[in-house]
């Protein structure tokens, strides 16, 4: 008890003590208090010792709404790059429609030229312009065109590509010799074509913006309202609507006659607003029926945030849709997607104004397109079941035309297929693979067929294995493997390329019964073996004894060279060109092989056992003689120079190949340099002089190569540093014999 008595005593009088401590410091004068940091008396110091502030101008501030409408992109006028003055020769060219023959705002158009009188060769660019109206015109200088002779301009082809209607590449055949000197008009195939007709209730003038099928371009066109008004657009484009949206109506039509003639009009969308509010949407089916109970994926964007979200939705009975989209309802879209097994997807899109006020709103009159039906049926066994999961791509007849572009589509459990796309080929084949069957195709089938069988027989199947010797990188290894069908109705030949699996084995599944050749080759040997007539029947396996433990490159030998520049620091040289002649001292046979260096400046090839010296050539400056080993072995190479050397042919029939040799003071020759776009590339080592030799080479034509025997003139050029280009050298025409 004594205890708690004085722990008692002892706590009362601490806190006594700390009270009257406290008391005395509140009551001390403000002087006596000590010299405590005061951020007022600072500031105020600070204050003091800046000089007066100078008075700047006062603007108003601006002040931005929140929920403003952001302001359309500018106009297509404002938007154009100041071009050249016209000439009054240039080619001029117009994109017209081929149903109406009307001239069309294409939007952004691509032109290449290909020279007629070719057998092969690429087409050459030469002008692109953008098409925002419909009295835009293509202008090609007549300078670009004379490196081309008469027999050329003759019979040239010119290609158009256009992003806007989802055309890939259209091409005519033209002819420019003589100069023409009216307008050129290149037709834009007008099939599955589809026309917007706007009518709105009072004269307004509305922006819309068109994006093509493959969302790689857009074009911008003013509708004006108060009357119907018709502009081509391609199956399939999205619309954007920018502005509020006027009283009226928006449809897309689809006429076989076009926009100007009378004929049958079918409507893919239809959108009517009322007070700039979109107030009539539904989703419709091919045939437009309602799509009761089904479900659809929705996509929901808003501009100009970029923001999204996806979600999945079921329709009533009726084939209505309702989805939560919240406050943000300005701008962006929502696009509707319906898959169902064995049939293609079905598309819909509907873009909100930017002035769309928010509020609840009813969805529907948005058609899911899919395109006309091109082909349907089932894929069946030998057994007549049906295989689910099957892949059915189209493939065009004859194989040069078009194939109309489709996804691969995958049957249904029961073996079924619908295809909807559009095709402007009389015939189309079918197709279908599976895992565990034969190949199979259906060939000449009308666009529009239905209750297609397609039937697949057991695939057959071929496994074999190879030894490699130590050190050889098995996934250099590459087996192709070409297959000769049996049967005429069997998908035609088929090849394939694979690599080694673990333990050296390879397998090759579901081929149709036939022969079939197989080839080992690598990067770094060349072709090793080939294996020839292997039969291949349906649902067996072929294990024949050549493929089972096949010995491939035993007795080879590796060479792994290593390419560093000694004026920096030993770099290693990347991506440069090295000429590897293999020779047999024994036979006197040699073998070449290009190769070029990796990142690190590192090459590796095999050679046969036969080989006794490799000689290295690199960039015509470094010539030696190697043996292979497998260890690395370095090699010095010092760059040169690239140098640029123009070439002027004045002979007329012009010369396919100009060879060039250079000669420097010490002897040395460079390897041969190829005529391109009327120029010389080439490497020469860093040196002060050089002489030219130029030789011709006709491609075998000897008659124009009896014309050029006389040899021309040597000359002595000067290279001082890297990337010069030289004085254009003269190729005098040939005499007449």
């Amino acid at each position: 008890m004594s205890r708690w008595l004085i722990v008692l005593a002892l706590g009362t009088g601490f806190l006594v003590l700390a009270l009257w401590g406290l008391r005395g410091e509140a009551t001390r004068p403000a002087a006596e208090r000590g010299t405590e940091f005061s951020l007022a008396a600072h500031e105020a110091h600070v204050a003091d010792s800046l000089p007066a502030p100078r008075e700047l101008p006062v603007e108003p501030a601006q002040i931005v709404e929140r929920n403003a409408v952001p302001a359309p992109p500018p106009a297509p006028s404002q938007r154009r790059k100041p071009e050249r003055e016209p000439a009054a020769d240039d080619l001029r060219i117009q994109v017209v429609d081929e149903l109406t023959g009307r001239p069309l705002p294409a939007g952004e158009v691509s032109l290449t030229w290909k020279p007629g009188g070719r057998e092969s060769g690429m087409h050459v660019f030469i002008a692109s312009k953008r098409l925002e109206e419909a009295h835009d015109e293509i202008r090609v200088p007549r300078s670009a065109m004379r490196r081309y002779s008469s027999a050329e301009l003759a019979s040239g082809t010119l290609q158009m590509q256009l992003q806007w209607l989802g055309l890939t590449n259209v091409e005519q055949q033209l002819a420019l010799e003589p100069w023409p000197t009216e307008p050129l008009r290149l037709s834009v195939p007008a099939s599955g074509s589809v026309y917007l007709r706007a009518a709105f209730l009072e004269p307004r003038e509305l922006r819309l913006r068109i994006r093509g099928p493959s969302r790689a371009s857009s074009c911008d066109v003013q509708v004006t309202g108060g009357r119907s008004q018709a502009i081509p657009c391609m199956l399939g484009a999205e619309l954007e609507i920018y502005g509020e949206l006027p009283d009226g109506s928006l449809a897309a039509l689809r006429s076989a006659a076009g926009p100007t003639q009378p004929g049958e009009e079918r409507e893919l969308l239809v959108v009517r607003s009322e007070k700039g509010r979109v107030v009539a949407v539904r989703v419709l089916g091919d045939s437009s029926r309602a799509l009761p109970d089904r479900e659809l994926k929705v996509h929901r964007s808003f501009e100009p945030s970029g923001a999204s979200r996806r979600f999945l939705l079921r329709s009533d009975g009726e084939g209505w849709i309702r989805c939560g989209l919240g406050d943000e309802v300005r701008g962006g879209a929502l696009e509707l997607v319906l898959e169902e097994p064995g049939t293609s997807p079905r598309r819909g899109r509907i873009a909100f104004p930017p002035a769309l006020d928010p509020g609840e709103h009813a969805l529907g009159d948005v058609e899911l397109r899919a395109d006309t039906l091109l082909a349907s049926g089932r894929v069946l066994d030998r057994t007549g079941r049906g295989i689910s999961m099957a892949s059915i791509t189209v493939q065009p007849t004859p194989p040069e035309g078009r194939a109309p572009v489709t996804r691969p589509l995958r049957t249904d459990r029961e073996g079924r297929f619908e295809i909807r796309a559009e095709t402007s080929t009389s015939t189309i084949a079918l197709r279908a693979e599976a895992i565990g069957y034969a190949p199979g195709v259906l060939r000449d089938i009308a666009p529009g067929s239905s209750e297609l069988t397609l039937i697949l027989e057991d695939g057959g199947r071929c496994e074999g294995s190879v030894i490699l010797p130590a050190g050889f990188d098995a996934k250099s290894l590459e087996i192709h493997a070409a297959l000769t069908p049996a049967s005429p109705l069997s998908p035609g030949h088929i090849k394939r390329t694979l690599h080694l699996g673990p333990r050296g084995k390879f397998a090759i599944g579901d081929l149709p019964a036939g022969r079939l050749d197989l080839e080992f080759r690598s990067e770094r040997t060349g072709v090793l073996e080939r294996i020839e007539g292997l039969a291949i029947a349906s649902g067996e396996t072929n294990r024949d004894p050549r493929i089972q433990g096949l010995s491939l490159a035993l007795g080879w030998s590796p060479l792994r060279l290593r390419l560093v520049d000694p004026s920096h620091a030993s770099k290693p040289l990347s991506n440069v060109a090295l000429l590897l002649q293999a020779e047999d001292q024994a036979s006197s046979a040699s073998t070449s092989a290009r190769a070029f260096t990796d990142e690190e400046g590192r090459i590796e090839r095999w050679f046969p056992p036969a080989t006794s010296v490799v000689r290295v050539l690199a960039e015509s400056q470094l010539e030696m003689l190697v043996k292979p080993s497998a260890e690395e072995q370095e090699l010095l190479l010092q760059r040169g120079w690239r140098v640029t050397l123009p070439i002027d042919l004045s002979a007329d029939p012009p010369v396919e190949g100009v060879s060039l040799w250079l000669e420097t003071n010490s002897g040395a020759k460079s390897s041969r340099a190829w005529l391109a776009n009327g120029e010389l590339e080439f490497s020469v080592p860093r040196a002060d002089r050089y002489r030219v030799r130029i030789a011709l080479s006709t491609g075998g034509d000897l008659n124009l190569l009896q014309r050029f025997s006389e040899p021309l003139p040597d000359t002595t050029i000067d290279i001082t540093h890297d990337g010069q280009r030289l004085p254009t050298f003269i190729i005098p025409a040939p005499k007449k014999r």
